[in-house]
């Protein structure tokens, strides 16, 4: 039973539909739902239009994608870049008549954990959102990146919060997720 509602309710959370974001892949709705992924060092980055309740993520692997990303990560696909998903997603929502200064964006992710002397994937991954943001003059609204732990991402999109939970290298969604901290 749950307490302060009346017997025989189901909770508001518990009618939301929900959405599980995989690599590579980007998702917008302007339905009520919980859009949800977990990352390591890949880029999660979640927009929201208050004006028309459009909502979505994306998550991207890898910063960019050439002929050398695609050789040495064996023919990726352009899907799963940072520069490709982002420009996907925002080209969505200024098809839906939505100006770029009224999209409220947050970016989580980019975890590194490996120390090699060179930049990690996280690392990055985090240098290409910055000069994205720049370039394009964006303003976010909140980021989490860097750090060595992955994070689980949820977006409510019925008012763009975001909710974001640290996970440890050895908790389970990571490693049930194929999560990679690089």
């Amino acid at each position: 039973m749950n307490i302060g509602q009346p017997p025989g309710t189901v909770p508001a959370a518990s009618l939301t539909k929900k959405h599980y974001l995989g690599i590579g892949e980007y998702y917008l709705t302007t339905e009520p739902e919980r859009i949800i992924t977990v990352v390591g060092s890949c880029l999660a980055l979640t927009m929201y239009a208050p004006s028309i309740h459009m909502a979505g993520m994306l998550h991207a692997v890898l910063p960019h994608c050439n002929h050398h990303t695609s050789s040495r990560y064996g023919g990726v696909h352009q899907a799963n870049c940072v520069t490709f998903l982002f420009y996907m997603m925002l080209e969505k929502f200024k098809d839906a008549g939505v100006p770029v200064s009224s999209i409220e964006m947050k970016a989580f992710g980019c975890a590194s954990s490996f120390h090699t002397g060179m930049p990690s994937v996280g690392a990055r991954n985090i240098d290409v959102f910055d000069s994205i943001v720049a370039r394009e003059k964006l303003n976010i609204a909140a980021r989490d990146l860097g750090g060595s732990e992955g994070r689980k991402v949820l977006i409510d999109t019925a008012n763009g919060d975001v909710y974001v939970r640290m996970l440890a290298k050895n908790d389970p969604e990571l490693v049930t997720k194929g999560v990679v901290i690089e």
